[in-house]
C-alpha cells in the first residue's frame, strides 16, 4: 500500500480523474461524479480496515488471569527480593535482577511467558501474549 490506499484505490482514482478531466460532461455532472467517488473511498476504506485488521487486536486479559500470570512470573523470578526494576513495552515484561542465577525459565514459561530473553547478566525479560500493561499493573501491586 502506497500512502494508505491499495491497488484497487489508485485505478479507481486514476480512471475518475480521466474521466472527469477529459470527457465533455458538464460542471454539476463533474461534482455529482466526484462525491460519488469519495463516498465510494470512504466506505470502501472503511470497509477493508475493519476486515482486514479484524484480528490483530491483542486479547484482553481477566484481571485474575493477569494477577496469575503475575504471582507466577514473581515466583519464576525469585521472589520480590531479586527484583530491582520493572519495566515493560508492547510484548515484554522487562526485569533487573540481583540474582541472574535464581530466575527460572522453566516456571517462567509453565506461568504463562511465552519467553525469556537474558540480554544481560542482570537483565530479563519476559514475553508475554495478551495485555502486558494488564500484568504489569498487577505485578506492580504484589511488589
Amino acid at each position: 500500500m502506497f500512502l494508505g490506499m491499495d491497488i484497487y484505490s489508485w485505478i479507481a482514482a486514476i480512471v475518475i480523474a480521466l474521466i472527469v478531466t477529459f470527457l465533455p460532461i458538464t460542471l454539476p455532472f463533474k461534482i455529482v461524479l466526484a462525491m460519488v467517488a469519495m463516498a465510494c473511498f470512504y466506505f470502501g476504506r472503511k470497509y477493508y480496515h475493519n476486515h482486514k485488521n479484524s484480528g490483530a487486536e491483542t486479547p484482553s486479559m481477566s484481571s485474575a488471569e493477569s494477577e496469575a500470570l503475575a504471582s507466577g512470573i514473581l515466583k519464576a523470578l525469585g521472589g520480590k527480593d531479586n527484583i530491582v526494576k520493572v519495566d515493560y513495552c508492547a510484548t515484554r515484561l522487562r526485569f533487573e535482577v540481583h540474582s541472574y542465577a535464581s530466575v527460572d525459565e522453566a516456571a517462567a514459561k509453565a506461568a504463562g511467558a511465552e519467553g525469556v530473553i537474558r540480554p544481560a547478566k542482570n537483565a530479563c525479560q519476559m514475553v508475554i501474549k495478551g495485555d502486558v500493561q494488564a500484568v504489569y499493573d498487577a505485578l506492580r501491586k504484589q511488589l
